[in-house]
């Protein structure tokens, strides 16, 4: 059985031009398609290799659900890190909480 991270792989590969994503920012609705999301995540991976995450080191995600966060959430997995995710409403209290026993 494919994983999360391969099965994303798979629609890169077979469907580019498809909406991955749609956002509605102020009152206009944005397509991102599968081309696109993957030229981000890899952007985005390379950062993340950069700044010295690797493979198994947690990644926490606070971001408010939008485009935003799949992105985060894919280019994590996509470079072998541990995505975490985080609710932004969350206190300060339970965030360290959850980043402790993650």
């Amino acid at each position: 059985m494919a994983n999360l991270r391969e099965k994303l792989k798979e629609e890169f590969i077979s469907r580019p031009n498809r909406i991955a994503i749609q956002y509605k920012r102020n009152s206009e609705w944005i397509d991102v398609d599968y081309r696109t999301f993957e030229r981000n995540i890899k952007s985005l991976s390379s950062y993340l290799l950069e700044q010295g995450i690797k493979k198994d080191d947690k990644i926490g995600i606070i971001l408010e659900n939008g485009p935003l966060w799949p992105l985060a959430f894919f280019s994590s997995i996509s470079i072998g890190a541990i995505a975490v995710p985080i609710g932004a409403e969350y206190t300060q209290k339970e965030v360290e909480n959850i980043l402790k026993n993650s």
